[in-house]
Order: structure tokens, then sequence, then C-alpha cells
């Protein structure tokens, strides 16, 4: 089909077809009786001989009712999905023959089949974090290529007496039995790009796909990750890239390759301080395209207007530091490894922690809505008393008990942990809030002091007492 191709007369050409519109092939081409091809060109790769595998407008081709495999492995080569949608036709009553009793030819005759050629790309990638990242994704070409690209069969002219072009109303609707008379409408790639290697520089906002084309889907494929930070012009800096990570799509079943799974096993991928990610590769289903998932199980928010410090406890025990300033959430995945490129072995999923320092004005003034709440009164409690420690480690919490809220014991210190399922493209990650326990409201008209008792009902009511005496 690419030698038949190579050279052959062009009919009809759209130079730009934006995203998620259609362009109507003509008539003439679709009641011709010669053979047309389809060529596709990826215009975002930047690459003048990106043109993706010809598709055949035959009807056995595009429907593939025999579900051939030579046919199937065309069309995710050329990455396009063929879709039929059945269009009734109403005849009148005086066409409609009374004797014709053959129920499928009558419905054969009125019924046309609307058909939608999807392009689609070759391979997908989805940012599921809080933040934007940079991803840098290459891939080399194998030595062993298709050598037809190589060698091209001459076609000749017909110019015998026989052959009748009342079918085609000009020149305008040829087949593929010539060659170009231009030569600068060959619409294949060169002989010498074809074996260039793919590699793109690409920026995915937070909850963004990133959609690839040119991607060979029978060899692994390399990414690296970043996060996209934006830096002063005072301050200097460089990326910080992420270690490289191999995605073997060669061992995913798509329309190219027929043996595999449907998925890979999640990859851990490490791209900065508190923040731990995994990689998620798993074929789309609909599509046939893989898509690979970059995101985070568990968010971990602090709103106490402390410092706080994690312990994973999945074996190697990893602590995270948490300044409570606000901002980015620490992300992690309580895996086994910590290792980019490792794969993720599941492991308990459960966090400890404890305060670094006394509540701070300054540190839970942005998680503090003056305006509807009003101004804020925070009583710093003390975390050490003498020569004892008031806090300590807290027990373990649960990270997959979505749903659920209640408190924590920092040994003398009591904070909320709430632990809620993320919706959209972060269904995949929980969110675990940390945040005071109690918050008291003044909705009266006049001020009021509030002191905080603890122990025993009986001791405070003693506290009650004496302090009632001393008023």
């Amino acid at each position: 089909l690419k030698r038949l191709a190579h050279g052959a007369v062009i009919v009809h050409e759209r130079n730009v077809v934006k995203e998620g519109t259609s362009d109507p092939l003509p008539l003439d081409i679709l009641d011709s009786s010669h053979y047309h091809v389809l060529l596709i060109q990826d215009l975002t790769t930047g690459n003048n001989d990106s043109w993706r595998e010809p598709v055949l407008l035959t009807k056995d081709f595009l429907f593939n009712a025999m579900q051939s495999r030579e046919i199937s492995r065309c069309h995710s080569s050329s990455g396009i999905l063929v879709l039929k949608d059945r269009l009734n036709i109403h005849m009148s009553t005086r066409h409609h023959n009374p004797l014709d009793v053959d129920t499928n030819k009558s419905i054969l005759r009125r019924t046309a089949w609307d058909t939608t050629i999807k392009i689609v790309p070759f391979f997908l990638l989805s940012n599921s974090l809080p933040f934007p990242i940079l991803i840098r994704s290459w891939q080399f070409s194998k030595n062993k290529d298709d050598e037809a690209w190589t060698e091209y069969i001459q076609y000749e002219e017909r110019n015998d007496e026989s052959y009748s072009s009342d079918d085609d109303t000009s020149s305008m609707t040829p087949s593929l039995r010539g060659r170009s008379s231009n030569s600068e409408q060959f619409h294949l790639p060169k002989e010498e790009n074809f074996k260039s290697n793919h590699f793109s520089l690409d920026r995915v906002e937070k909850g963004g796909t990133l959609r690839l084309s040119g991607i060979s889907l029978k060899q692994p494929i390399f990414i690296q990750v970043s996060q996209s930070v934006e830096l002063p012009q005072e301050i200097e800096g460089e990326i910080m890239w992420s270690g490289t990570v191999k995605l073997g799509l060669d061992r995913l079943r798509t329309g190219v390759n027929r043996k595999g799974s449907l998925s890979l096993p999640k990859i851990v991928l490490d791209i900065g301080d508190n923040c731990d990610t995994l990689v998620d590769v798993s074929v789309e289903q609909g599509i046939g395209v893989p898509m690979c998932t970059i995101y985070s199980p568990y968010w971990l928010m602090n709103k106490t207007g402390m410092k706080l410090e994690y312990k994973i406890l999945t074996g190697h025990f990893k602590r995270y530091m948490d300044s409570g300033v606000g901002g980015l959430p620490v992300m992690i995945h309580c895996g086994k490894s910590i290792e980019t490129n490792k794969i993720h072995h599941n492991a308990a999923r459960e966090v400890s922690l404890v305060p670094l320092e006394r509540p701070s004005k300054s540190i839970l003034q942005p998680w503090w809505d003056a305006t509807s709440n009003g101004t804020l009164v925070l009583q710093e409690t003390a975390i050490n008393n003498k020569n004892r420690h008031l806090v300590g480690w807290s027990e373990k919490i649960e990270l997959d008990a979505a749903g659920t809220s209640g408190e924590t014991h920092c040994k003398d210190l009591v904070l909320n942990v709430a632990i809620e399922s993320l919706a959209g493209v972060f269904h995949r990650s929980n969110l675990v809030t940390v945040a005071p326990r109690y918050i008291v409201k003044n909705m009266l008209h006049i001020p009021i002091t509030i002191i905080p008792l603890s122990g025993q009902m009986d001791d405070a009511i003693q506290k009650v007492n004496r302090l009632q005496k001393n008023v």
C-alpha cells in the first residue's frame, strides 16, 4: 500500500484541519471506480515528513468485517478509529414493491451508513498532579526498518483503449495507477527521514493531557519529568529532571501488538522533595491507545498551623517534613521502593505524624478566611513542659479509609484527620487533611472568653470551681 501511494496524483488536500473539526471527502472520490488512499500528517510534531501510514478508502479495508489481523494492524499504525452510524432512508409508497418479501434486501435498500474516520493520537500522557509538569520523551528507531521504503515499484501509465473513465468526471479523481507529474507533491516520508528518532519537550498543565503522535507502539519509550517552576529573573537555577523511566509499549496489547497485557506494572517516579509519584500505563478502552497517567495516590495537606513530620510505615520508614505554610501538599505513594524506574509494590498504607513546633499565627493565616470567619485568635499550645514532651508520634492513620473523619492523638495534643477521594482526573488520589480538632467561632454580638480544660470530668469541675472563686 505504501508503494502504491508513493507518487500518486493528489486529488484532494486540506492544509490545516483544527482539532475537533471534520473534513468531508468529496463525492467524486467516493463514487470513483479507482482506489484512493488517505494520507494524514501531524503538524504538531514540527517534522514535515511526519506522515502516517496510508489508509485505503475501501469498504473491506475500513470496516474490516472479517476482522483481518493485518487490517487491524494497519488501522493502529495509521492511528484511526472507524465508526459506523446507521441512517434510515424513508421511501415513498409508490416506489415500494408490495411483492418484495425479502426482508434483508428491503432493509438494505432503506439503510445507509454514515462512516466517520476518527484520527487519534498514538500515545496519551495525563498529568493528575496539582501542578504543571514538563515532559521530555524520546524513542529510538530500530535498525531493521521496512525495506519497502528503499525500493519503489515503478508503475506505467495505462494507455490502452479498453480503459474508460466514465465514472471519473475529470483528472481530479485519478487512481493509484499513475505517478504524479509534480514531484513536490509526494505525501510520504522521505527515505533519509524515516529512520529518525522521536524526541519532544512539552509542558502539561495540571489535569491536562498530552497527545503524542509519531510514536511506535512496537518499541519502548523513555520519559523524564520535572516540576514546571517559574523562577524570578534575579534567581538563577536549572530544571531538575527526574530519573529516566522506560515504558514498554511493546508489551501492551494494542492493534499493532496482538499479544501482551492491557496494562503495565506501576512504576515509581520521584520528581522532588515531598513528591513521590507513580506512572500507570494502560490501554484506553474504546480507542485502543496507550494512556500514561502520572499521579500520587495520597496527598497530605497540613492546616494545623504547626510544622509536622510524617513517617511512612512501609519498611523503609521514609520521613517527610511539612512546613505547614500552605502551597502544595506532601505527596506519597506508600510503596516498598522509592527509587525511580522501580516497579511499585503495595505495602501498608499507613502514616504517622508528630508536631515539631507549636502553632504559629503566621503559618495558620493562609488557611484562615477573615472575611467570613472574623479575626483569628490563636492559643499557642506548648509542646514542651520543662523536661517533659507533651507531643509524640500519633497512632497509625489508614490512608485508604476514604470518607472518614476523626481525631488522632499525638500524646497530649489532639488533631483532626479527614480523608476524602478526589474526583475527575484526580480520582486515583486521596486527600488527607490534618487540621485543629476544635475551632470555636463566636456568633454573638459580644466578646467571650474561652478557657480549654483537659482531664476527667471531675478534674474539669474542680478547675471551674476554682476559677469562679478567683473571678
